[in-house]
């Protein structure tokens, strides 16, 4: 039981059929890694779509706390100026207060004396 050898014929026939599945392979090989490229081209453009729609979130609530801020801002400077107003008020309150007393004390005989 010998075997025999394959003929050249043979042989090449075996070759061209191995050639032809590793260019089949190679082909398929080729249209997986360019469905893979253009997979990881689609991730890509997503992730820089999400980081351009957070920037612009991000942006746009940085607006509107620096708006918040700037209005924090003038209520606080309103209330100072109230709050100076309200006493220049109450010294020119008391001072009117002082006064009348005094011409009460004058007009009733009952004047204070600083002795």
């Amino acid at each position: 039981m010998t075997q025999q050898q394959p003929t050249t014929e043979e042989r090449l026939a075996q070759l061209e059929i191995r050639v032809a599945e590793l260019e089949q392979a190679r082909r398929d090989q080729d249209t997986l890694q360019g469905a893979t490229l253009a997979r990881l081209d689609n991730v890509i453009g997503d992730v820089h779509r999400v980081e351009r729609d957070q920037r612009q979130g991000f942006d746009a609530v940085l607006s509107e706390q620096e708006s918040i801020a700037a209005g924090l801002q003038r209520i606080v400077d309103t209330l100072k100026l109230h709050r100076e107003a309200i006493e220049g008020v109450a010294g020119q309150v008391q001072e009117i207060a002082t006064g009348q007393q005094q011409m009460l004390e004058m007009l009733t005989g009952k004047a204070r004396r600083d002795d």
